[in-house]
């Protein structure tokens, strides 16, 4: 027998146990589910051993069955159940205001199940968020469980051999005797199967200790018996246990009722129930193992021991050491914090130094968010879960297109590209893939037609054949129009297999085979590329799409057409008319591309710079500016990329503040004004969408599985994927169909240009002062700056888009053609501005970042990181005041 063994049958004597002459019997039970300090001690044990038997106010007794007078009154219908009230109803819960988002995901999901496990489940605002941080782990709990089971079938051996320690009649023993669907044991000295359940199962009763769990706290009054009525819930999730319990209620009516307590006051009503409930008396001890080392080896919680003993004082004065170093760290966390945000308040007071191109465009939503009556909408971020629910759905509808589009032939569709020299900065020329297969180029079949292979017994003309036929299907698949017979439905659906080919002669242990690398390598090249795409007009060539703040922009039909005549030298309608067909063929082929992207998101993401948000909610949602489902705020932000530079400061380069109170028809006084609301459901879809309806129209053809742009057939419908994503939110779309423009280091490293020694006013000092800061300027350039670059993209992904944005106002590094001229991207050192420590700044609409030239950061790389980084983060917040 164990020393809980051997005090045991004294604690029922009243010898030291909790309540019973002992320190703990310092305290005495108030009727509330609490202990209160008696300073009589031992001389009120009796008083407490009977406290349920005293009488209240209306003749009930305390332990829940009703005198005689009682009984009447129940059956009389006028008995006064406010004594019934005061044992069984639930207190309404004191609200403490913390904010739950501040919990973690699992915290959450373990403060759902606490709640799940109440009676009254609004108890659980009452109760401190600490309760929901459980400090041991699920291992920890179930290795506590199974000690109490093996000490309590230890313990009811002990109490068998003992007949002065057994239970009484009305004990565990007795109240354990057969229930429906069980038979009666054996062995009256082991415990039932349901007993077994209900000590395995007490690592799932949450309420059980989150009292033991809120330190600090003002209340710890969150304890819960798991015999008490409050775990009624718990008790169900387990038939064999809920039924110990039920039986047990019934034969014995006169127990102690279960509440809620304090720890102390739950390890002191364990202890008292405990002398007859060998369920009690597991509890207890499931509790003492679980936090034997609460405060440290050998250190358990302080309400494990009793009041005033040498273990009570040493584990509180060591749980208040632990406290008290907890608010020290928070307190200098705090102070660090407040420190920060100070700098942060007096650094952003500076915005228009940071990024004046980034401050005016801010000024100017504000603007038109003012004289539009728009109120400023708050981004609310798609939670992981509705994510990841969106992720199946959009699974399960690519698939059902594969089963209804493919035919029996094996899903894959065969392409060849001339690719690039070795040395090039892309694998091959999006321009000359388009160009060669739109025009049928003949060298594409030579380059297609698989050399001769000593296993491969097809003639010359055979394989000359299968070339022409391949090449053929492919123009058809990236250009066609859709004809009726599926087939290009079945190729977008289908898994391309680029062949990268630099000459017709290459041997096929040359050729690399598409097992996903040279599909990813086209496509991310297709996407660096698109913002050179154009048509050629002779040798004069016109680009289909303009670099805009975050993406690329359609280029407007009405700059198309003039273009094409002025490239062309001619206005004859066939010219113009063949152009623009190639030029809407283009951006079919380009949609198609993104499609089959598409289809495979969980493999392949496309840039979100190759669609921006106004025009990804048209296509693949068929919503337009003045649709209900689309958020006048969010029309105002997605239209600042396309509008005019703001750096012009012209009135009549900006749209809506132009419009706004003007006559529609300018030249009849008489004809409507131009209202928020008109300007929203007109002025807007027709300056930013349908303007654009030869690019965006053959964008929704492409990203279609069926003819969508027939003439006649509105713009605003979009592809038709919208049917199936409109139900899907802009950013859901955006989360899983794009993702993050692909850049390596090198490639911004490569575009880096330095601008040493400049100033805006006249420069005072001498030629050997300004040689000696150029000097300086090149050592940081070529030292700490690429450092940086280096270390950051190390340890971010994100880090090289959100460099270039800081720097270019766009998420991508734009492509030039050979014989253009070359991005940059200037790294300028300016006496003037910023000031030497102060943050770094950028022009995006001249492509610079800005340094101080003299002091540059004192030297120090650490204070020229956190620099970087306050600028960066600052300019990442697109909408701020």
């Amino acid at each position: 027998m164990d020393d809980r063994q051997a005090s045991y049958g004294n604690n029922r004597r009243g010898g030291n146990g909790y309540g019973h002459g002992s320190p703990r019997g310092d305290y005495r039970h108030n009727g509330r589910g609490q202990y209160d300090r008696d300073d009589r001690g031992g001389e009120r044990r009796n008083e407490y051993r009977s406290y349920d038997r005293r009488p209240n106010h209306d003749g009930t007794n305390r332990s829940g069955s009703f005198q005689q007078h009682g009984r009447q009154q129940w059956r009389g219908g006028n008995i006064n159940n406010d004594h019934r009230n005061k044992r069984f109803k639930t207190e309404e819960p004191q609200i403490i205001k913390e904010n739950v988002d501040d919990l973690t995901s699992e915290q959450q999901a373990y403060r759902e199940r606490f709640k799940q496990l109440l009676q009254f489940e609004g108890a659980i605002e009452g109760i401190p968020l600490q309760a929901f941080c459980p400090k041991y782990s699920e291992e920890e709990k179930e290795d506590a469980a199974q000690y109490a089971l093996e000490k309590a079938e230890e313990h009811m051996k002990a109490v068998g051999r003992n007949s002065n320690e057994g239970y009484s009649s009305d004990s565990a023993d007795s109240l354990d005797d057969d229930y429906p669907g069980r038979s009666r044991r054996n062995d009256p000295c082991a415990l039932t199967l349901g007993q077994k359940r209900f000590f395995l199962k007490l690592k799932d009763c949450l309420p059980l200790a989150a009292g033991f769990d809120v330190e600090g706290s003002s209340s710890t009054n969150f304890c819960y018996c798991p015999c008490s009525r409050q775990m009624k819930k718990w008790r169900e999730q387990d038939r064999d246990v809920d039924m110990l319990i039920d039986e047990r209620d019934q034969k014995d009516r006169k127990r102690d009722p279960c509440r809620h307590f304090e720890p102390m006051g739950l390890m002191a009503h364990l202890e008292k129930e405990g002398e007859t409930c060998i369920l009690h008396f597991g509890t207890r001890i499931y509790l003492e193992k679980l936090y034997e080392n609460h405060n440290g080896p050998g250190i358990g919680h302080k309400n494990l021991y009793k009041l005033g003993d040498d273990k009570y004082k040493k584990a509180d004065a060591e749980q208040t050491r632990n406290l008290q170093r907890f608010i020290r760290r928070g307190q200098q966390e705090l102070a660090k914090e407040k420190e920060k945000n100070r700098q942060m308040e007096l650094e952003f007071k500076n915005l228009e130094k940071i990024s004046k191109d980034l401050c005016e465009q801010n000024k100017m939503l504000e603007e038109w968010r003012k004289v539009m009556h728009v109120e400023k909408k708050e981004k609310k971020k798609i939670s992981e879960a509705q994510l990841s629910s969106n992720r199946v759905v959009m699974a399960t509808y690519f698939s059902f297109l594969r089963t209804t589009y493919f035919r029996k032939s094996k899903g894959e569709i065969h392409m060849t590209v001339q690719s690039n020299p070795p040395q090039s900065k892309t694998s091959f020329s999006l321009q000359t893939f388009f160009d060669d297969y739109y025009d049928e180029n003949p060298s594409l079949v030579i380059l297609a037609e698989k050399p001769k292979d000593k296993k491969d017994k097809k003639s010359a003309a055979s394989r000359k054949s299968a070339a022409k036929k391949q090449v053929k299907h492919t123009r058809h698949v990236l250009f066609g129009e859709y004809d009726g017979d599926g087939d290009i439905e079945h190729a977008m659906l289908s898994t391309w297999k680029i062949t990268f080919k630099e000459s017709a002669d290459q041997d096929v242990d040359d050729t690399a085979v598409d097992e996903g690398g040279p599909l990813k390598q086209f496509k991310g090249d297709c996407w660096k590329q698109l913002n050179d795409l154009s048509i050629v007009i002779g040798e004069k060539k016109i680009k289909l799409f303009e670099d805009g703040d975050g993406g690329i922009i359609p280029i407007t039909d009405e700059m198309l057409e003039y273009h094409i005549k002025k490239k062309a030298g001619s206005s004859e309608k066939k010219v113009v008319e063949s152009a623009i067909k190639r030029a809407k063929a283009y951006a079919r082929a380009v949609g198609r591309i993104v499609f089959n992207s598409f289809q495979d998101f969980e493999h392949h993401s496309v840039p979100r710079s190759v669609m921006l948000a106004i025009f990804a909610n048209l296509i693949l949602r068929g919503c337009i500016p003045g649709d209900d489902d689309y958020e006048r705020d969010d029309v105002l932000k997605h239209i600042v990329p396309l509008a005019p530079s703001v750096v012009t400061k012209k009135k009549e380069d900006n749209a809506i503040m132009w419009h706004i109170g003007r006559h529609v028809d300018e030249d009849d006084d008489t004809s409507e004004l131009w209202t928020p609301d008109l300007i929203f459901k007109k002025l807007i879809p027709d300056e930013f969408i349908r303007s654009r309806s030869v690019l965006l129209g053959g964008l929704a053809d492409g990203l279609s599985l069926e003819r969508t742009q027939n003439s006649g057939t509105p713009l605003e419908k979009g592809s038709s994927l919208a049917a199936a994503f409109r139900s899907f939110s802009l950013e859901a779309l955006q989360s899983i169909l794009f993702g993050k423009s692909k850049m390596t280091v090198e490639e911004v490293l490569a575009v880096l240009e330095p601008d040493y020694c400049q100033s805006e006013g006249k420069w005072e000092g001498t030629d050997e002062q300004i040689e000696e800061e150029k000097e300086k300027q090149k050592e940081f350039f070529e030292g700490d700056f690429k450092r940086y670059i280096r270390e950051e993209a190390g340890k971010s992904p994100d880090f090289l888009e959100d460099f270039v944005e800081f720097c270019t106002g766009s998420t991508y590094i734009p492509f030039s053609s050979p014989g253009e001229k070359a991005f940059k991207i200037i790294v300028e050192f300016n006496f003037t501005s910023p000031e030497p420590g102060q943050l770094p700044m950028s022009h995006t609409c001249v492509n610079t970042i800005r340094f101080p030239g003299m002091g540059i950061y004192f030297g120090d790389y650490n204070l020229f990181g956190e620099k970087m980084e306050l600028a960066l983060a600052q300019c990442s917040r697109f909408d701020m005041k």
